[in-house]
């Protein structure tokens, strides 16, 4: 019997490291590859494999094999959407006190001066939703780097509201609000530096056009070829160290492969 366990952020994953689980599997007539890290709790004689923020925890590493053969195979069909997840928050001179505001609608009350920004983004997919034993139906969310490979996958139960749908230009957008910032930066450690006296006389012939944004430049982005997430097996579940849709053939099956190795 596979006894499934959530993996927090503050948890440590049961036992110690024991390398990689490798299990084959075929999907439409295609066979695959899935390697998930293993684990091994010796005073209680289990066999551990953590995937993703879940731990599947086994008797023996044969029931272990056949169940993530399981969620190998349900995984591969997936698809998955991608999106844009905007953190914004301000912090606020309120009197004495300083308050943060995550609000971004134009009828968000400030209450004061902004004193502080934080402002970043992240690029993710959402999948399609999916069943695991033992667990209730439910979706993944996993971050894309820039090198276009997801990475950091967990399990949600939906999308969230204010997720932007992706586009390219809306990501070279972000990143020209990113560079905004920092040249702001730039000229405010210029504005500060050196001894009060040259603080306070750039203070006093300081311009609105001193402090003015940047224009906009040309961005570096990810390819076309990452942007698109419909690219196979391996790319839509690859994900945290786990090689997905690695596809696989036995010995006089190479012919079978090339022709059906396209297939999703």
């Amino acid at each position: 019997m596979i006894n499934t366990k959530e993996l927090r952020s503050y948890d440590r994953p049961v036992g110690r490291k024991a390398g990689d689980l490798t299990v084959d599997f075929e999907v439409d007539g295609t066979h695959h590859r899935a390697t998930f890290p293993l684990r091994v709790d010796v005073d209680k004689g289990q066999f551990i494999v953590v995937d993703g923020d879940v731990q599947y925890i086994g008797e023996t590493r044969a029931e272990l094999v056949e169940h993530m053969r399981k969620i190998a195979a349900g995984k591969i069909a997936l698809t998955w959407t991608r999106y844009i997840e905007v953190d914004y928050k301000v912090g606020v001179a309120e009197g004495p006190r300083r308050h943060g505001h995550h609000g971004l609608g134009p009828d968000d009350d400030r209450g004061g001066p902004v004193t502080s920004i934080l402002f970043d983004f992240d690029v993710v997919e959402y999948s399609s939703k999916f069943e695991v034993p033992g667990r209730a139906p439910g979706i993944a969310r996993r971050k894309i780097g820039e090198d276009g490979k997801p990475y950091d996958e967990e399990r949600r139960h939906e999308v969230p509201d204010d997720a932007l749908p992706f586009t390219q230009e809306r990501l070279d957008a972000l990143r020209h609000i990113q560079s905004a910032l920092t040249a702001i930066d730039d000229r405010m450690r210029s504005l500060f530096a050196g001894k009060p006296k040259a603080v306070a006389a750039r203070l006093d012939t300081i311009t609105n056009q001193q402090l003015a944004l940047p224009e906009p430049t040309a961005t570096r982005g990810l390819s076309a070829q990452h942007m698109n997430t419909g690219e196979g097996a391996q790319a839509r579940a690859a994900r945290n160290g786990t090689k997905f849709g690695v596809p696989t053939s036995p010995p006089g099956d190479s012919g079978k492969r090339a022709r059906k190795g396209g297939r999703r």
